[in-house]
């Protein structure tokens, strides 16, 4: 979700999505291997290795664009029935 936030061009840089998540980027580097092995996340080396950009696989998209659509029909479905005064008590 951070990525897509952030993403203007077609990457974004580790420490980018490190602040805007509050964590340190290090963290973000653990996780976007096990994202990249599972086929979400890709990993663009710069001329600098010390400088990594990530950006969202196909895959990764295609499940944000699912992970979407379920939470807006469950969120619909679960508060259909109440009123805007029984919502906000």
């Amino acid at each position: 979700m951070a990525l897509t936030e952030l993403e203007e061009e077609d990457s974004v840089p580790v420490n980018a999505v490190a602040k805007l998540m509050r964590v340190e980027s290090d963290f973000i580097t653990k996780h976007s291997k096990e994202l990249e092995q599972s086929g979400s996340c890709a990993e663009n080396l710069t001329r600098d290795a010390r400088y990594v950009l990530l950006s969202l696989t196909d895959i990764a998209r295609k499940s944000l664009v699912r992970i979407a659509r379920s939470s807006k029909s469950l969120s619909s479905s679960s508060f259909d029935y109440l009123s805007i005064q029984e919502f906000a008590n």
